[in-house]
């Protein structure tokens, strides 16, 4: 199990919401963010989450490895 960190970002870049993570690969921890992202959309209601945002999977050493963008999951939700 690799350790990831799910950074959600707003669309100047700044962070909202993040959240560690352990997970056997990049593709799982993908799926992860997905699910999170729809979690923090249903949750916190559409208006309340920057539709240009983003959310990024960073491995151990910050580097991004994979990213979900938010206007995605809304088109996907809708």
């Amino acid at each position: 199990m690799r350790l990831y960190l799910l950074a959600l970002f707003d669309q100047s870049g700044r962070i909202v919401d993040h959240r560690r993570l352990q997970a056997a690969s990049v593709s799982l921890a993908l799926a992860h963010a997905n699910r999170r992202l729809c979690s923090l959309l249903k949750r916190a209601g559409r208006s309340r989450i920057d539709p240009r945002g983003r959310m990024d999977v960073l491995d151990e050493n910050g580097m991004p490895v994979a990213r979900v963008h938010c206007r995605d999951v809304l088109h996907s939700m809708s």
